[in-house]
């Protein structure tokens, strides 16, 4: 449920309303481009990123991981697969 509160006073311009479900956040808070940490260790684990918290990425770094963080929308191609 949405609303919004607004006080009648002489001289006041309205607040504008901005309605979040119209907005795409995940695409605003998500890396843009793959970002490859430990590379080459083993396991290697794909984190989509949808607001990740960088404290569970460095969790991994310091395990000795290979880590990538990928977009939201990221399609995993072959390379990744072995």
């Amino acid at each position: 449920m949405l609303g919004k509160i607004e006080f009648e006073a002489e001289g006041q311009n309205s607040i504008n309303f901005i309605d979040p479900n119209q907005t795409n956040l995940v695409a605003q808070v998500s890396t843009k481009e793959p970002i490859v940490f430990n590379k080459g260790n083993s396991p290697r684990i794909i984190a989509y990123d949808c607001g990740i918290k960088w404290n569970i990425v460095r969790y991994f770094i310091n395990l000795g991981v290979e880590i990538t963080v990928v977009p939201y929308d990221y399609e995993l191609s072959e390379d990744f697969h072995e």
